[in-house]
């Protein structure tokens, strides 16, 4: 199976065919497999129509949390599937994710690094560049899936 660090190194190849495709049944599969796994391993996530996303399940740097960056990168990667079969289901599974974000991300325009587990406070970094680059590459995501509609 594969990690999240994994499944985002595929949103950025841009796969389009294969066994590693972004769209591929394995890759899927093991998308949905953690954001299962993260639903149930973190606190906040009670509740969620869609997960708070971490590294891996044995993550214990800053205590184990969930990253800004890794959630958004999911929430591109369903954009993206969403933009190349044309699924609904897709789509709203990314404005789900990108709901979480909203929810957690503090007031002002710095993304954190992570979300406390239990509480969602920021964690770690507060002002993260990967997490406003990973929020930039899910808006535009966003915007060709809706222009695949």
């Amino acid at each position: 199976s594969l990690d999240s660090a994994t499944v985002l190194a595929l949103v950025q190849a841009g796969r389009s065919d294969g066994p590693f495709a972004l769209t591929a049944p394995r890759t899927r599969a093991t998308m949905a497999a953690l954001e299962t796994l993260f639903a149930g391993l973190y606190p906040l996530n009670q509740g969620r129509a869609a997960p708070a996303l971490g590294r891996w399940a044995g993550d214990v740097f800053c205590g184990g949390n969930p990253w800004f960056p890794v959630t958004l990168g999911f929430a591109e990667a369903h954009y993206r599937i969403a933009a190349a079969t044309g699924e609904a289901a897709e789509f709203d599974r990314a404005e789900a994710l990108m709901a979480v974000v909203e929810d957690l991300a503090p007031e002002g325009d710095d993304l954190p690094e992570q979300a406390d587990r239990e509480t969602g406070a920021p964690t770690s970094c507060l002002g993260l560049t990967w997490s406003a680059a990973a929020f930039l590459m899910a808006a535009a995501a966003r915007d060709q899936a809706l222009a695949a509609r």
